[in-house]
């Protein structure tokens, strides 16, 4: 385990904050999905645009969703209502599921699979992205980091820098053993990650994931 490790454990992201994105990202595709129908039954009504310009719209849609919510998931989702709205309102017979031209079956198939393969590359340029740029973060942070130790000599001025950078980066209490195995060294409470240089491990670091008068803190 390298510091670039613990950079980015960090706090485990609460629960209730992952149910609220996902809330979020589920009014981000009802949005979307709603603004392609209307956009598409005002092209139908108002300009008479053909069924092939129609299915375009419901495809954009699928793509904004995805960008929206990083989420291929719901590209799929979107995908799906789309092509069921389109055989409803779009589809001959009108407002009924059933599609009796060969034509328009065809046209639902191309999208499905073009809507499909759309979203999930869009997601994926999108993780990389993010990745990308969680790196350059990380590496930013590693480098302030070299640069602070720099000037710094003693173990306890090293130790104390040491908790200083790992509560600023990670929001951890950190305790840091140079020279000396840690106590209790199977707690659940914290996790050990050892301190390596090209000679070998020289100490080890103890994070606490909760901290903040919790108790589980350093002493």
């Amino acid at each position: 385990m390298t510091v670039r490790d613990i950079l980015r454990a960090g706090s485990p992201p609460a629960g209730k904050k992952k149910a609220a994105v996902e809330l979020v990202n589920i009014g981000k595709t009802a949005g979307v999905l709603a603004a392609a129908t209307g956009c598409s039954l005002l092209l139908d009504t108002a300009f008479g645009v053909g069924n092939e310009s129609i299915i375009m719209v419901f495809l954009l849609g699928v793509l904004f969703t995805v960008v929206l919510t990083s989420s291929s998931l719901h590209g799929i989702v979107v995908s799906v209502l789309s092509l069921i709205l389109f055989d409803y309102f779009f589809a001959e017979p009108r407002f009924t599921f059933h599609i009796t031209l060969s034509r328009d079956l065809t046209l639902l198939a191309f999208f499905m699979v073009t809507a499909v393969v759309s979203g999930v590359v869009t997601s994926r340029l999108q993780t990389q992205i993010q990745l990308t740029a969680a790196n350059e973060k990380t590496a930013r942070t590693l480098y302030q980091i070299a640069l602070g130790f720099l000037p710094v000599n003693g173990e306890d001025r090293l130790s104390a820098l040491a908790k200083t950078f790992g509560k600023d980066n990670t929001g951890c209490d950190c305790q840091v053993f140079l020279g000396v195995e840690p106590p209790n060294p199977d707690s659940p409470l914290f996790t050990d990650y050892p301190v390596d240089t090209p000679e070998g491990k020289i100490g080890v670091l103890r994070a606490f994931p909760m901290s903040g008068g919790d108790g589980t803190g350093p002493t």
